[in-house]
């Protein structure tokens, strides 16, 4: 009986770790990585969707813009802001984005009644998100999105 008990409550912690994120909990995290960040800084950065794949890559962020995207198993330059059409041809403008971008993606489909599911979770301390999915379009097929950052470091 005992077991049965921990099994459901595992179930239920699960269930509300997985729930739609909060407008309240996204201002205060995102207030929280404000503080924390730095004009330049990096993070790991894996990206699953309906698209071509790439296992992690390094993302290197200056102000507001990618700097450099490195090929986290190999460290072969995927994306330098001298030469923007090294990699984007293969995966896309919007392939590769920073913290703030994503952070804008999760506001923007959280209240939005079209969009389907928006889970994220963030950094305790930082207030990044270590990970995030986004159904933009409830009722679309492949639209889904999903983010895991980890490894951030302020310059």
């Amino acid at each position: 009986m005992h077991r049965i008990t921990s099994f459901l409550g595992i179930i239920i912690i699960t269930l509300i770790a997985c729930s739609d994120v909060s407008t309240r909990t996204i201002k205060e995290n995102q207030e929280l990585w404000e503080s924390y960040k730095t004009n330049r800084y990096a993070f790991d950065f894996e990206r699953s969707c309906f698209c071509p794949i790439l296992d992690s890559a390094r993302v290197v962020v200056n102000g507001d813009s990618i700097e450099a995207v490195l090929h986290q198993r190999t460290g072969d330059l995927l994306l330098d802001v001298n030469d923007s059409t090294y990699v984007l041809d293969k995966y896309g403008q919007d392939y590769f984005v920073t913290i703030d971008d994503i952070f804008e993606e999760i506001k923007e489909h959280n209240n939005n009644p079209s969009a389907g599911e928006v889970e994220a979770a963030f950094h305790p301390d930082h207030g990044y998100p270590t990970s995030a999915y986004i159904d933009r379009l409830k009722d679309a097929i492949d639209d889904e999105v999903s983010y895991n950052i980890k490894n951030v470091e302020i310059f």
